[in-house]
């Protein structure tokens, strides 16, 4: 039977190597999430065979584990090939249910999704976009509304670029999140918008219209997959096909400019308007686990 121990500091330069996102290997990261990252190991006997990353928060007794803010997953990864999903999925169950922590939000690796998961496991998605077909077979999948909104941003004259200012559009960000009332952790978000800006991997984008920002969004690449991890535009505006048309432009963008990304992430959500309109650009869903456990569900509002 497979057991999940708590990584010791003095283990945790070698055990961070292991994982396969370059996101979690960067030494940079706990500094970003504050030095609130756990690390765990998942063992056979004693031969460390996988790992995991969580972010803490609570106080006192109500202490919780998420997966890290802003970021699609847990890290999991798997050293040995003869570990079965099933596996992997009962020591995480085991997991959830141990009695120092009150509240665990889990979400794992597209990989690792398999059929009639238990209970709590549920499934969620993401949409996936292959961008090395041609171009044309790329837009036939994008629904008619969409490819509309992309060219009236033609006709109208908006320009879709790499964003000169980051800072403007991080402030659009911060703009549209504070207007819809989204809870999200404020510092963590600055935190990674500051380590974004000087990353290699990160790419921001914006769409312009007399020079004015009406639409952004930043891009993280990770192994050939472009992640669309934070997206904004300009509600004060009348333009109403600005924020499709801005995606749209994105990835015409990375398959003509970005050979090296294979794949566009749009990142899904299961909030029905927000898959709705991800569906329409043409991606597959892509099913992956997720497991929710609460001691407090009246504090604790079980997530969509």
């Amino acid at each position: 039977m497979l057991n999940i121990r708590h990584i010791a500091p003095a283990g945790l330069a070698t055990f961070k190597q292991r994982f396969e996102d370059a996101y979690y290997r960067d030494e940079l990261i706990d500094r970003v999430y504050h030095h609130q990252l756990r690390y765990f190991g998942i063992y056979q006997m004693t031969e460390l065979i996988g790992g995991f990353v969580l972010y803490e928060g609570g106080r006192g007794p109500l202490k919780t584990l998420i997966t890290p803010p802003f970021h699609p997953h847990i890290g999991l990864f798997v050293t040995k090939p003869h570990i079965s999903y099933s596996e992997i999925v009962e020591a995480l169950q085991r997991f959830v249910r141990e009695p120092y922590v009150c509240y665990v939000k889990l979400d794992l690796p597209l990989a690792f999704h398999q059929k009639d998961l238990p209970s709590p496991w549920r499934e969620r998605w993401t949409y996936r976009l292959n961008l090395q077909q041609s171009q044309a077979s790329l837009l036939a999948g994008v629904h008619a509304t969409i490819k509309s909104s992309y060219q009236k941003s033609v006709r109208e004259g908006c320009v879709f670029q790499e964003a000169p200012d980051k800072e403007q559009v991080i402030g659009l960000i911060h703009s549209n999140l504070n207007l819809k009332n989204i809870k999200y952790k404020s510092q963590v978000l600055d935190h990674i918008h500051q380590y974004f800006c000087n990353h290699p991997f990160a790419k921001y984008f914006g769409t312009y219209k007399d020079d004015q920002l009406v639409a952004a969004n930043i891009v993280y690449v990770d192994r050939g997959v472009a992640y669309h991890l934070f997206s904004a535009f300009d509600r004060s505006l009348a333009l109403n096909y600005a924020n499709a048309a801005h995606l749209l432009a994105t990835l015409i963008h990375l398959q003509t400019h970005s050979p090296e990304i294979h794949t566009f992430d749009f990142e899904g959500s299961t909030v029905p308007s927000i898959d709705f309109y991800f569906k329409r650009f043409g991606g597959i869903q892509c099913v992956y686990p997720s497991i929710y456990y609460s001691r407090l569900p009246f504090i604790f509002k079980q997530p969509v």
